[in-house]
């Protein structure tokens, strides 16, 4: 219940139903079970769409990339998005921004996987991605639109998107 009072909080005070909401969401859940000493560990086809994931003895259940980028649009504004793969990202009908004009709640995505937009300075983004099974979720920084596997990114504006969709 802490944590979830935790993450409504974080979220009101962002905006629900906007994307700084959905980022909300997304740096409560990372920061929130970091503070509680949990990893949420990645789990491929892990998706949880409201609350927190946990399972039923109270340790973090997993997630992987799509799962937890889903979550946070599901719980920072109260849609009926249902789940996507990377790839259904990858083809959502969006338009494209830059790193230097990416905002909280942008999507970072390649074919292969997504990330969440936390901040940005105009020269770098901070995300929230659930990353390998080494990782699990967690916050990075990224300068450029290719990581370190090669794949290339391109950052949905998920602006429009939440206007549209999202009940604040």
């Amino acid at each position: 219940a802490q944590m979830n009072n935790y993450i409504q909080e974080a979220i009101d005070k962002n905006g629900y139903g906007t994307g700084a909401g959905v980022a909300a969401a997304g740096q409560a859940l990372t920061y929130g079970l970091y503070q509680m000493g949990y990893r949420l560990p990645y789990v491929l086809g892990g998706k949880h769409y409201v609350g927190i994931p946990f399972e039923n003895n109270g340790e973090p259940d997993g997630l992987d990339c799509s799962g937890f980028v889903t979550w946070a649009i599901v719980n920072g504004c109260n849609s009926n998005f249902s789940y996507h793969t990377s790839g259904a990202f990858y083809n959502l009908t969006s338009n494209t921004t830059t790193i230097e004009k990416a905002k909280p709640g942008d999507i970072m995505v390649a074919n292969g996987h997504v990330r969440l937009v936390i901040y940005s300075n105009g020269s770098n983004v901070i995300v929230a991605e659930e990353g390998s099974t080494k990782s699990g979720l967690h916050f990075a920084s990224y300068n450029s639109y290719y990581d370190t596997l090669g794949r290339k990114y391109k950052i949905l504006d998920m602006s429009s998107w939440y206007s549209k969709n999202c009940k604040g």
